[in-house]
């Protein structure tokens, strides 16, 4: 298992025990990679046209400089749309190769530099959902969010992709506990409420 930095243990609570820390492999998206060039050489020539008039305008003397301008940030969107998918399989890898995953007795948590994602008991299935991702590893689903990026909003599920498989015994271990450990505090609420003793 993965040893903690400083920091990552810094954001643990003082209790909070440890199941499973570890990264997986970026490899499913970066093989990808073919399809995702193909699709932005294809965005990018059917806006060519438009690109081309937009840098002669841009490069002609007589232009305002203002017309130049809202041409030239009109123009911005559909280069980012081809680059966006010539590289959304770079950053993919940058971000799994970046990212720790940290299972503990409470919560879910993704590391990815300074930056911290957690899930907690409120967040998790109650079953969590395996399933072959090829390359030889599983993904684990074990939430999902409502992500209103795409009009009235979509279903997303959140998992730890590409687990690999010397790992997935592990891992599953470290979900299992995990299960325990939130049917255990639920059974401890229940018994607070109906007794009206508080339950440490």
């Amino acid at each position: 298992m993965l040893e903690l930095t400083a920091y990552q243990r810094s954001r643990l609570a003082a209790n909070e025990q440890v199941f499973w820390c570890g990264t997986t492999r970026p490899v499913a998206r970066f093989a990808a990679w073919p399809l995702f060039v193909v699709i932005g050489v294809v965005v990018g020539a059917m806006f060519s046209p438009f690109l081309r008039v937009v840098w002669g305008l841009v490069r002609r003397d007589g232009t305002p400089t203002a017309v130049k301008i809202v041409f030239a940030l009109f123009a911005l969107p559909f280069v980012g749309v081809a680059l966006g998918f010539l590289l959304s399989p770079l950053w993919h890898w940058i971000r799994t190769r970046g990212s720790v995953w940290v299972i503990t007795d409470r919560r879910v948590i993704r590391f990815f530099g300074p930056f911290a994602k957690s899930w907690g008991y409120d967040k998790l299935f109650e079953y969590v959902e395996w399933s072959s991702a090829g390359h030889g590893c599983l993904d684990f689903a074990f939430s999902e969010h409502w992500d209103r990026r795409k009009g009235s909003g979509y279903m997303t599920t959140d998992c730890i992709e590409n687990v690999r498989m010397e790992d997935v015994p592990f891992v599953k271990a470290a979900f299992q506990r995990l299960s325990e450990c939130r049917r255990a505090g639920e059974a401890a609420r229940q018994t607070e409420k109906m007794s009206g003793v508080a339950v440490v």
